[in-house]
């Protein structure tokens, strides 16, 4: 379900100025509490003596939002709005000193809760708390007050339920004889229960000599849980999202729905790679909110609040006092105020109590604006929870096919190839025209040659001599020339100017009827298109700009029209695939080549094979491997003997492609057949990019050789991966050498020689670039292999800690090892949770192995 765009769900004012029908659609999480309350309320109708209730739970966790959903189902629901009547109190009930205050406050919300209903009512509530609240020194004012609150009550013909936020803060601002009086009030008139709510368990609540000891039925708002966070996340965003998606987010906020709403407000068409990615960037936007934070407390509750989150792990109160250089006896008197106020949490009792930061973002946020190698360890756990929790394809190879074939040729922006006649009789024109076409030639040449701006200097050059002539000709090669320069700016990554020029060029000419202004009109539509493919936040509006183009000329007849529209076709069938919808870029991919085959058709034979090749690819995601593999061997069998380095590339990622939908199934022997027809056909080529894929085809073959059993002829497979490709990078910028190191080590545990299976990790280690998302993902895959294998993990853990730059890049597997090993590791508790994540995986693979081995 989402949210409208004009009605947005409130990160700190639920239910203000929103329809019930809102606040109902809104509420995804917190059900079984609500349910809890209303189960409460029910047994209070016509009850002699009601229970009162009380929400506990830190800042953020829902409190506000849950009295505001109760408040419309007791608007909404037949039965309880027959009985029931919500007073909402503000969230700060600062001017409430005395009981008298109190039912004042409770009259001035009435007020404000009749005037739709009861408007007549309304006004007479109003007109007697006018008259009470200026006789506020007389005796009687507190018995007149509660008198009118009843009355109300009875004029309604239903019981009052008071909704009142933060008694702990209520609680401390009041009379002493306060809370006892109200309890009275509430023990002997069944015409008012109390629905409160407090940050935490005052003393009020647990000492037996106060007014509201076992006085309330206490609910208890526990952070969210991953399945939660998932409802509320796609409630917020409008995006679906998988459980792995959200379990990060989950962790950066503790389960916090405050927190999770302004992280999922800020996401907008963000991937969740670009969320994580960015999420440097909304700490930084949220400072105030960060900053409030901090400026609530105390100074000497402020300075131990700030060495917990410096610390940024579960620490003793001799730890934080040492940090905080401050006397233990203060600090820990200070951390149970602390504690009280939600600000910070413990596990653990007595002297092994440990303290950390209720609300983790906080640690990010100080650290991040207080250190700069702070900062660049944020960053480094971000990256670490990207490459650990996006979704994965179905195997990691065809991920890496899938960016191989987008940077197959074809893709480039279009130019307009515009340059006019010169055969013309008018001598000064026929002279402009000669010179337009010398600069764009010239352009033109540029280009060819890889450089864009000298290119975009001589369409200029075009532009600024000819822009105000009135000949069409010369109209006409401005126009291409305008087109063309925005083309050389997406090369050089100008997409926010080229976009510019773009829809500058289709708000000029887009109602043309000018066979060459249109053509005009579908080039900047599809280089549009193309520059938002760039831009991966925007693919809804690069589909939408393919769209344009088949909506407007796909009925056309103009054979340089049709070559346009069929562009369009794939390049909405690829963005279908950007945005992981793999059933509509199948069927998208199906009219490519449904189009090829009709007798006007201006579909390329590339994008035939390109079509083929990306239509398998969504078969595959798909889980419909055979079809996948029927796509590959089609386009094999129709392109795999044309001369064109284009059709070889294409059939060299079929081949791939084709071997790894096999591994899916399970096929080894026809896996190892499709890698080793690449390395046949393509094994002596000089082309890099069908070297790449020699490359990965070795690469894939001692994988299956390795699941095969076969750990001798992986580490001979991987020696040739070495001595051929080793210098070579993938697509993730990887070198093949490293893959080679990794089919080496888990080759070698196979075999049982741990010696030079550690001697491999230290090699991999040396060669790990913890900036490499890739190469954190890769550690994440195959280290629970080798332990899996029977490689300690202690070991393991000592190896890559060995560099501290590199161990901060895989704190969360270090510790997930060293917890493995049997030992006790203090983290940050968000690297506690991913570690936890992690062990379970480790732990997977440990049954499976002793599965295998029984």
């Amino acid at each position: 379900m989402t949210t409208s765009p004009n009605r947005p769900i409130r990160k700190f004012n639920p239910g203000l100025l929103q329809s019930d029908t809102e606040l109902i659609e809104q509420f995804v999480v917190r059900q079984g509490e609500l349910n809890i309350v209303l189960e409460v309320l029910r047994g209070n109708i016509d009850s002699p003596s009601c229970q009162h209730a009380l929400l506990v739970a830190s800042r953020g966790q829902g409190k506000t939002m849950l009295l505001a959903r109760v408040a419309a189902e007791l608007r909404t629901d037949e039965n309880l709005s027959t009985h029931l009547f919500p007073v909402q109190f503000m969230e700060e009930s600062q001017e409430v000193f005395t009981l008298a205050d109190f039912w004042l406050e409770a009259l001035f919300h009435l007020v404000r809760e009749t005037e739709t209903s009861c408007p007549e009512l309304s006004r007479e509530l109003c007109r007697t708390r006018d008259d009470l609240t200026g006789r506020y020194n007389e005796a009687l004012l507190e018995d007149r007050a509660f008198a009118a609150v009843v009355d109300a009550a009875d004029r309604l013909d239903k019981q009052l339920v008071l909704m009142v936020e933060n008694l702990q803060a209520l609680s401390q601002s009041v009379d002493e004889d306060f809370g006892w009086k109200l309890r009275k009030v509430l023990q002997c008139e069944p015409q008012i229960m109390l629905l409160g709510t407090a940050t935490s368990r005052f003393a009020a609540l647990d000492d037996a000599s106060q007014p509201f000891f076992e006085f309330f039925h206490m609910v208890s708002l526990e952070p969210l849980g991953t399945m939660a966070c998932q409802r509320l996340w796609e409630m917020v965003s409008g995006q679906s999202v998988v459980e792995g998606e959200v379990r990060p987010l989950e962790i950066l906020t503790g389960g916090n729905p405050r927190l999770l709403v302004i992280v999922a407000t800020f996401a907008g068409h963000r991937s969740f790679r670009q969320l994580l990615e960015e999420l440097v960037a909304l700490v930084d936007e949220y400072t105030e909110y960060f900053r409030s934070h901090l400026d609530v407390l105390a100074k000497t509750e402020r300075r131990v609040y700030l060495a917990v989150i410096d610390l940024w792990q579960s620490s003793t109160a001799g730890e934080v006092a040492a940090r905080a250089r401050m006397d233990i006896r203060t600090v820990s008197t200070m951390l149970g105020r602390l504690v009280r106020r939600s600000a910070i949490s413990f596990e653990g009792s007595g002297s092994r109590r440990l303290y950390f930061a209720s609300e983790r973002l906080y640690c990010i946020y100080y650290n991040l604006r207080r250190k700069r190698d702070q900062a660049g360890t944020v960053r480094l756990l971000l990256q670490f929870m990207t490459a650990f929790y996006t979704p994965r394809e179905a195997a990691e190879l065809l991920h890496e096919f899938w960016q191989e074939v987008e940077a197959a040729p074809g893709f480039g922006p279009l130019l307009a190839e515009a340059i006019a006649k010169s055969s013309q009789s008018d001598e000064a024109l026929h002279h402009h025209l000669q010179v337009a076409n010398k600069l764009t030639a010239r352009a033109q040449l540029h280009l060819l040659s890889g450089h864009p701006q000298e290119a975009i200097e001589n369409y200029n050059a075009v532009i600024t001599r000819f822009r105000d002539s009135n000949r069409a000709e010369l109209k006409k090669i401005v126009v291409a020339s305008v087109v063309n320069v925005a083309c050389c700016q997406v090369q050089l990554g100008e997409s926010t100017e080229a976009l510019a020029t773009f829809d500058d060029m289709v708000a000029r000419f887009g109602a043309s009827a000018e066979s060459n202004l249109q053509q005009m009109v579908a080039i900047a539509l599809l280089n549009k298109g193309m520059a938002l493919r760039l831009q991966p936040r925007n693919p809804t509006e690069a589909l939408a700009a393919f769209e344009a183009v088949l909506a407007r000329f796909g009925t056309s007849d103009n054979e340089q029209l049709l070559e346009l529209v069929a562009r369009a076709m794939v390049g909405r069938a690829a963005v279908y695939a950007d945005l992981g919808q793999f059933a509509e870029a199948k069927s998208a991919f199906e009219d490519v080549l449904a189009a090829s085959t009709t007798k006007d058709s201006r579909v390329s034979q590339e994008d035939v094979a390109y079509a083929l090749l990306s239509k398998g690819i969504a078969h595959g995601q798909l889980g419909e491997t055979a079809s996948a593999i029927q796509c590959f061997e089609t386009l094999v069998g129709r392109f795999g003997e044309s001369d064109g380095e284009i059709f070889r590339e294409l059939a060299a990622q079929a081949l791939f492609g084709k071997g790894v939908a096999y591994g899916q199934l399970g096929e080894t022997a026809q896996t190892m057949v499709s890698f080793d027809e690449i390395m046949t056909r393509f094994g002596t080529s000089d082309n890099p990019r069908l070297r790449k894929f020699v490359a990965k085809a070795l690469v894939g073959k001692s994988i299956e050789q390795l699941k095969a059993g076969r750990p001798a002829d992986a580490m001979s497979t991987c020696n040739e991966l070495e001595a051929k490709f080793g210098a070579l990078v993938d697509s993730n910028d990887i070198p093949f050498a490293w893959h080679a190191d990794w089919t080496r080590a888990q080759a070698l545990a196979a075999q049982g020689r741990a010696a030079a299976t550690m001697e491999a990790v230290r090699s991999l280690v040396a060669g790990f670039d913890p900036d490499s998302r890739s190469m954190v993902r890769a550690m994440l895959t195959l280290v629970p292999d080798l332990i899996s294998q029977g490689t300690t993990s202690g070991g393991v853990a000592e190896v890559l800690a060995s560099d501290p730059r590199k161990a901060a890049a895989l704190q969360p597997l270090v510790v997930a090892l060293r917890q493995h090993a049997g030992e006790v590791v203090r983290a940050p508790m968000e690297v506690v949770e991913v570690a936890a994540d992690i062990r379970k995986i480790m732990e997977q693979r440990d049954a499976a192995a002793k599965h295998v081995a029984q």
